[in-house]
């Protein structure tokens, strides 16, 4: 399990900062093209897919959990807690009809995400 969380071992006094570097303007573009084809495939495609068989909720809870396993290409249990979001990000696709609020909603989420890494590590 050390291994899991070595990368984050290091740990400084926190403080909240936005890095202003070309390296993380790629991090932050890559994310924008991670969130929309992710939410494209599970949000879009398989949701939909899902709701030819069952009701919203079932398709909604089905998508999350294949989206929470499909993050762990990176071997750290912890990445199946992106099924919660996931679900919030079903929500704004149900209620709106499109993937679009989702994907904004998903990019909002990886961002964070990295500000916070960037901030603590």
């Amino acid at each position: 399990m050390r291994h899991w969380i070595a990368p984050y071992g290091r740990v400084r006094p926190f403080r909240l900062e936005v890095p202003l570097s070309w390296e993380f303007a790629g991090q932050v573009a890559g994310n924008a093209a991670v969130a929309f084809s992710e939410e494209f495939f599970y949000r879009g495609y398989m949701t939909f897919r899902f709701e030819e068989r069952w009701r919203p909720l079932p398709s909604a809870v089905a998508a999350a959990a294949l989206f929470a396993v499909g993050h762990l290409l990176t071997p750290a249990p912890w990445r199946l807690a992106v099924f919660f979001p996931a679900l919030l990000f079903a929500w704004v696709r149900n209620r709106t009809g499109t993937i679009v609020g989702a994907s904004i909603a998903h990019f909002l989420c990886n961002v964070w995400l990295l500000v916070l890494e960037h901030s603590m590590f």
